[in-house]
């Protein structure tokens, strides 16, 4: 079943002064790495959160027209250059590029590169020489040390095909593209998979109208689906986005991605997003399970101090959706300075270590108070005037939806009882969609 989601601008432009595009998601470092064209050359990695520019000492000569992610050798692979310049392969290990050697021969540009991890090679296919008659159609594969031609049929010849690994099924999937036949330029619109030692093809399945899908079509480890987003068909820029399944394409509802479309696509299957690069070089972020709620309720009593049973709730219009921050409130506090809050954060609301919750507590010394959950963290808080904020921050990650978090907080008076302590309500979370 397909999984619709929510596109998010994070309003994290790339900073560097020239165009460039993200290569891929380098998942033994966990960042998306970002290389510039042109005359900038620099390099920039996303880890979701921030921007970090990497020095290098050697460079790839200009913006590399295709990078992947080969996650047997933990290196970016980047094929830079075009028809007139001729190719060379680098490589990107998290610190510095190094050369790794020239071709494929003849040259080209606009073809496609997927790294097929189950026999550990990176594949090219098709490609244009410059003349736009001229397409290719042979696959070639990349070991770390060379490039070899492995098959000239297949697919027909094209350019801008997208392509990606399937991990589940060991393939490399390969969609649309175009080419030039009888000086009438053609869209494709046909589903490939490459094995290893052949192109197999699903002719006849209902799915994405033709269009170019460089960059454009990336695979979700974790909820073993491929998705694609936009393309172009030579009208114009296309919005619509579908998922692959190993069988057939499925459509999935509007999502919000901008206007503008993006260069190209990586997933971070670290925290389970997709990444999407646009022409602005905006990043912007992909989460799927757009019909996962987030919630906040209170839970439990308190008990009494000498300003009343202290109130633990949400800040009004703030739930816990990932990539932002839930803000907490505690109120009813004694407004001395001395009364320090502490917040506590839990996953589990029914029992502490074997102990069913709620447990009262009054036998420790917290006359009338119950712990409502099993904490696994502490936050000093700020008592001001009888009020204490307490910022959540939540990643931007996709295997936090629908968690649950629990939170209760106490608050320090001396005196008021044997412990010294009175406590707030709780507080449920479930973890929701941005």
């Amino acid at each position: 079943m397909a999984q619709g989601g929510v596109w998010v601008d994070r309003n994290a432009t790339v900073p560097a002064s020239c165009l460039g595009r993200l290569l891929g998601f380098d998942s033994a470092r966990g960042e998306s790495v970002w290389f510039g064209t042109e005359n900038c050359r620099e390099t920039w990695v996303w880890n979701g959160a921030v921007w970090q520019q990497r020095t290098s000492l050697q460079r790839p000569p200009a913006g590399p027209s295709a990078g992947v992610y080969d996650s047997a050798r933990q290196v970016l692979v980047a094929v830079v250059g075009n028809q007139s310049t001729g190719l060379q392969t680098w490589e990107w290990n998290g610190t510095a590029w190094q050369q790794r050697g020239a071709g494929p021969i003849p040259a080209r540009h606009s073809f496609g590169l997927a790294f097929d991890a189950a026999r550990g090679k990176t594949v090219l296919f098709g490609g244009n020489s410059g003349n736009e008659q001229d397409s290719y159609g042979d696959t070639w594969t990349w070991n770390g040390t060379s490039w070899t031609l492995v098959m000239s049929g297949g697919p027909l010849p094209r350019s801008l095909a997208g392509m990606t690994y399937d991990d589940q099924r060991q393939t490399v999937l390969l969609f649309g593209g175009y080419g030039q036949f009888g000086g009438q330029t053609a869209f494709f619109g046909d589903t490939w998979e490459w094995n290893g030692s052949q192109w197999v093809a699903h002719f006849g399945i209902p799915g994405p109208a033709p269009r170019t899908a460089a960059g454009l079509l990336v695979h979700d480890r974790l909820r073993n689906r491929t998705m694609l987003q936009g393309g172009w068909n030579g009208s114009g820029t296309l919005q619509d986005a579908w998922e692959w399944n190993g069988s057939a394409w499925t459509q999935l509802p509007p999502q919000g991605a901008p206007a503008t479309g993006f260069t190209v696509m990586v997933h971070d299957h670290v925290r389970g997003v997709m990444v999407g690069n646009t022409y602005q070089q905006a990043i912007w972020e992909h989460v799927p399970g757009n019909g996962v709620q987030a919630t906040f309720a209170p839970y439990g009593s308190g008990c009494a101090g000498p300003a009343g049973v202290p109130t633990l709730a949400n800040v009004p219009g703030s739930l816990p959706r990932i990539g932002t921050t839930l803000q907490l409130r505690l109120t009813n506090l004694p407004s001395s300075l001395f009364n320090v809050p502490i917040g506590f954060l839990g996953f589990d609301a029914t029992t502490w270590q074997g102990i069913p919750l709620p447990v009262s507590l009054t036998p420790l010394g917290f006359t009338g108070c119950d712990a409502l959950l099993a904490p696994v963290r502490s936050d000093g808080l700020t008592n001001t005037a009888g009020v204490a904020n307490w910022n959540i921050p939540l990643p931007m990650n996709a295997q936090a939806l629908g968690f649950d978090l629990y939170f209760q907080a106490a608050v320090l008076v001396l005196g008021w009882n044997p412990g010294g302590f009175v406590f707030s309500n709780g507080g449920h979370a479930v973890v929701g969609s941005p």
